[in-house]
């Protein structure tokens, strides 16, 4: 193994491109573009180069190392624009982890790391690579947030039904916008101040009908507390 990293030790250094090695789970996504939903296009990698050009880059890679170089974890478009401006040399994070650890946070690296799935989700992504279409997953993210631990049970119950029935995104789209206009409020939290109470309430997405339902619910129950005082 290349012993530039000490092990679990990290390192930020700059590592030639004729180094680099493409992850073996690399393409284990479609790529679409927010704007257009079409797959990724080498246009992508021409607007990324100008913008390296320009504005330098501004994060590094990650790696981790290998007999004969290192293995790309995160950062294949930074690696394909750089040696589309021919340069030599590319800035990275070298970080000795297993072949697991790799996947997974390969996994991560294409998911944005912001669409806070659940833990058992990235998993089996990790695993068995049954789900490619990142739009699927972004819809599944909608349906709950995931805790301090990383977890929302309607995220694992809802991306196991995914799989299980083939369900299309529009079909998924459908169902996640039926299910949080029903779903009952149930992520609240009060906080005490010297003089003062502040309640935050979760209403997922609920439309302008059921938000005034829920403001004179809400009201008419204050006003009854308030004259018990």
């Amino acid at each position: 193994m290349n012993d530039i990293t000490p092990k679990n030790k990290e390192l930020v250094v700059f590592v030639r491109l004729t180094d680099l090695h493409s992850s073996p789970w690399q393409s284990r996504f479609e790529p679409f573009t927010t704007e257009k939903g079409q797959p990724g296009q080498p246009q992508e990698i021409d607007e990324l180069a100008a913008s390296i050009e320009k504005n330098g880059m501004m994060q590094p890679i990650l790696v981790r190392p290998l007999e004969n170089g290192y293995e790309i974890i995160d950062g294949h478009r930074r690696v394909q624009a750089m040696r589309k401006l021919g340069r030599g040399q590319i800035l990275a994070i070298i970080r000795d982890v297993t072949d697991h650890e790799a996947q997974v946070m390969h996994v991560i690296g294409n998911l944005l790391s912001t669409l806070q799935l659940d833990s058992r989700i990235l998993e089996d992504l990790a695993r068995n690579n049954l789900i490619k279409d990142l739009r699927v997953l972004r819809l599944i993210r909608l349906i709950e947030p995931v805790d301090n631990n990383g977890v929302s049970n309607m995220q694992w119950e809802l991306y196991r039904k995914a799989l299980f029935t083939k369900m299309g995104r529009k079909e998924l789209a459908v169902l996640i916008k039926k299910s949080l206009n029903k779903m009952p409020v149930r992520n609240w939290k009060m906080k005490f101040g010297s003089n003062k109470i502040t309640i935050n309430i979760a209403t997922g997405i609920l439309d302008q009908a059921k938000k005034d339902k829920l403001m004179k619910l809400i009201t008419d129950k204050m006003n009854e507390i308030g004259d018990a005082l």
